[in-house]
């Protein structure tokens, strides 16, 4: 799946699926624009959550981040991690599917990545 599907299924788990931004037809610029447009009009306790949600995404998707879901997926009884995650995904990709269907080893891959960066 790509990243800009994914983006849409992070809007609808965090309860937005009716922003009806249409990802896949926009360019990138374009998604940017008309998110931050969104955005800009949620109140701003749920403005928040959402761009949380999209920091910690983008704290991940990264090789050290990716490196970090690795080590995570383990000690939270998650094997085979690298045929949930195929590498076309790219970084981004692979931090959104794991934040979408394994959010304990993404919260825990948060801990190591941080971690592992003030080392």
């Amino acid at each position: 799946m790509a990243p800009k599907e994914m983006l849409a299924q992070v809007f609808a788990e965090l309860g937005h699926s009716e922003c009806q931004i249409p990802w896949m037809l926009l360019e990138r610029n374009e998604r940017v624009e008309r998110a931050m447009e969104y955005l800009n009009g949620l109140q701003q306790e749920q403005r928040n959550q959402i761009e949380s949600v999209l920091r910690s995404i983008s704290d991940l998707a990264c090789d050290s981040g990716i490196r970090a879901i690795f080590a995570a997926a383990p000690l939270c009884n998650v094997y085979d991690f690298e045929a949930i995650l195929p590498e076309e995904l790219g970084t981004w990709g692979r931090a959104i599917q794991v934040w979408l269907e394994h959010r304990r080893v993404f919260d825990r891959a948060q801990v190591i990545h941080h971690v592992d960066r003030l080392a």
